[in-house]
């Protein structure tokens, strides 16, 4: 009766073997994923910004990520951005990302801050389900305001020829180890009565509403700058610039701007690009980043 009993233990052993090594190779495999993963948040962030272009369709559905003002008023109409701003990161996380804008000393109503939390209790913390690296973030704003903007001199039919608006805002991203990096974007709008401009390029579109100041707008010079983009840069950042009354040809935004209307949006767009370069130089500097 005893071999008997040695003899089924013996026939079922291997069995028993084979199951606690797949067990343990199964908690092996969790094991080493959750201690991928925690390395994945410890490592220094390498990210990727991108102005992802958007569909009418997803406009319509989800609204825009952002729009911008035509006029620096809280009575301004606005028109939708047709970009998303996309942060993805590629090597390490994203523990935070912020928009802001500081390229101009104004003094609008309020102050660029951070939003802080008020959770109702204390967050227990839980180790991640995933790599840092397979989050993204996007954002949706109130609209933009311009920093620049230039008007051409004349008018056709009581209207005003061509105007250009630049926006930009730094972007702020901050990995899981504490460091920091600040990119920035920029665009233009521009603004047209005019066929023959509207001629020159198909990416003109049709201004909403009847009472519209301007027949045709179009976004142009989507620029994203990183820490990167710097050394190429450096000698242009440092070199002095000219002023931005000095780029738009007049004192204010409000007096007219021959410069604009002899040499062009895109004339225009180049030494606001300059100018952006020397402010982000000059920001990074002072922040000694």
């Amino acid at each position: 009766m005893f071999h008997l009993i040695v003899e089924q233990i013996l026939k079922y052993l291997p069995h028993v073997f084979s199951f606690f090594s797949l067990m343990l190779a199964i908690l092996a495999i969790k094991l080493s994923g959750r201690s991928a993963r925690l390395a994945s948040y410890n490592m220094r962030g390498n990210n990727h910004v991108l102005l992802i272009k958007t569909t009418w369709l997803k406009r319509y559905l989800y609204g825009p990520h952002f729009r911008v003002k035509i006029y620096n008023s809280a009575s301004s109409k606005t028109l939708d951005f047709d970009h998303a701003l996309s942060i993805t990161s590629l090597i390490g996380g994203i523990r935070r990302s912020q928009i802001f804008d500081a390229l101009e000393e104004r003094s609008p109503v309020g102050i660029n801050k951070t939003i802080c939390s008020t959770p109702r209790s204390m967050r227990q913390h839980s180790f991640p389900s995933k790599y840092a690296n397979q989050g993204g973030f996007s954002f949706n704003s109130t609209p933009f305001y311009y920093y620049f903007s230039a008007s051409a001199s004349g008018e056709v039919d009581g209207k005003p020829l061509r105007k250009l608006n630049r926006y930009h805002h730094y972007i702020e991203i901050t990995d899981f180890c504490g460091n920091t990096e600040i990119w920035y974007f920029s665009f233009s709008l521009h603004l047209s009565n005019l066929e023959q401009d509207r001629a020159k390029s198909t990416r003109w579109k049709s201004c909403p509403g009847e009472d519209a100041t301007y027949k045709y707008y179009r976004f142009a010079d989507l620029t994203i700058v990183s820490p990167a983009d710097l050394p190429k840069n450096l000698k242009r950042a440092m070199t002095p610039q000219q002023t931005l009354p000095d780029i738009r040809g007049s004192a204010e935004e409000w007096h007219p701007s021959a410069r604009l209307m002899t040499e062009g949006f895109e004339d225009m767009d180049d030494h606001l690009q300059l100018y952006e370069m020397r402010e982000y130089y000059r920001f990074r500097k002072d922040l000694m980043l």
